[in-house]
């Protein structure tokens, strides 16, 4: 519930069941991707603890939060590589539960929600916009950030572009 409270978004989902039900599904296609992909998950998946402080013993530098969609939310611990997560597996993947597919946002946060630096900033937007933009064009997919005030978080908001339609009569 803290970690909900503190995204300061009344928008997402703040049931802190649905993000242990969103985390599970999230963790597991992270594992199906990475696995497809031949990469290694052991740490990954040793990093996914409910208490931030055993998630940094084990390597992790930060929080993935995604928003799927307003059903559920997952919270995910990542190295500073984040080489295991491929965002765009995830955001087309289905969730089954919830009726949805993808997420509409993902929070970048420290464990511990210190500041991320401007040259963090940088690099996390050049890498999410390297990893979406592999797998989809910008005709088809918009990405944009939003940096928060204090620059604790970074906050990426993904949307399908929908193309004008054109009248045949």
């Amino acid at each position: 519930m803290n970690h909900l409270q503190l995204l300061e978004d009344e928008a997402i989902s703040n049931d802190p069941k649905l993000m242990l039900e969103g985390t599970i599904e999230v963790v597991r296609a992270c594992l199906a991707y990475a696995t497809l992909d031949h990469q290694p998950i052991e740490q990954f998946l040793k990093m996914q603890c409910y208490n931030p402080a055993e998630a940094d013993a084990k390597g992790a530098s930060y929080v993935l939060t995604f928003d799927l969609h307003g059903a559920a939310t997952a919270r995910i611990f990542v190295d500073a590589e984040s080489k295991k997560i491929d965002l765009a597996d995830i955001y087309g993947h289905p969730w089954d539960p919830f009726r949805r597919v993808g997420y509409s946002r993902v929070w970048i946060t420290h464990l511990y929600w210190s500041q991320l630096s401007k040259e963090e900033l940088t690099s996390l937007e050049t890498a999410v916009v390297n990893d979406l933009y592999f797998d989809y064009t910008d005709e088809e997919l918009n990405v944009s950030f939003q940096r928060w005030p204090d620059d604790s978080r970074l906050i990426v908001c993904v949307q399908d572009v929908i193309p004008e339609f054109e009248e045949d009569c």
